[in-house]
């Protein structure tokens, strides 16, 4: 839950997040072994208490076995993408973004795959989440510490079967990934 400040002068209201922001990072760099300052999150429109965001990052696995079918895959493969890139582009959850995982699976450098995609683009966009996420974890500079745990391990997508539990892996090691932090609190300066 955000911890949200009313009727103070402009001066506190500004001092106090960039504090509580220092606090934070000084602990996450030296009395622990997590890789994130703060749990990137999606605020949900509206807000459950009309004012406070709510971290929506987990990401739903798709059906497996005779359930799963090219559409799904394609539309993990995507909602994955969509995740990745917001949490690279998170500079309070880090030390600065990640562009450059971001790059690597950006709409320019593997368009947007329609749920008509083939096998063959799915492929694509699953071992660019997969190498995407397993290089940001250990990117220079990005981590508080690098993140060693949860590092993808699926075999690279050649078929529907093989492209739904690369998928799949991939997530799994995404919600961790992002999980890996001290707390989700953030500090929401409100006008009195």
């Amino acid at each position: 839950m955000p911890v949200t400040i009313r009727k103070i002068a402009p001066a506190v209201a500004f001092a106090m997040p960039v504090g509580l922001r220092a606090l934070l990072v000084g602990v996450t760099d030296h009395l622990s072994t997590v890789a994130h300052y703060d749990v990137t999150s999606t605020p949900v429109s509206p807000a459950p208490d009309h004012g406070s965001p709510v971290a929506d990052v987990a990401l739903a696995v798709s059906p497996t076995g005779s359930q799963a079918t090219l559409a799904l895959v394609i539309a993990q493969a995507e909602a994955t993408r969509t995740v990745l890139l917001k949490h690279f582009a998170d500079a309070l959850a880090h030390k600065v973004a990640d562009a450059t995982n971001a790059a690597s699976i950006s709409y320019t450098t593997i368009p947007l795959i329609s749920s008509t995609g083939t096998q063959a683009q799915v492929n694509a966009l699953n071992i660019a989440n997969a190498a995407a996420v397993t290089a940001h974890e250990s990117q220079a500079g990005v981590h508080s510490h690098t993140d060693s745990t949860n590092v993808t391990t699926a075999a690279a997508s050649t078929s529907l079967s093989t492209s739904q539990a690369q998928a799949t892996d991939t997530v799994t090691q995404v919600n961790a990934h992002i999980l890996n932090a001290l707390c989700s609190a953030t500090v929401n300066v409100v006008p009195a």
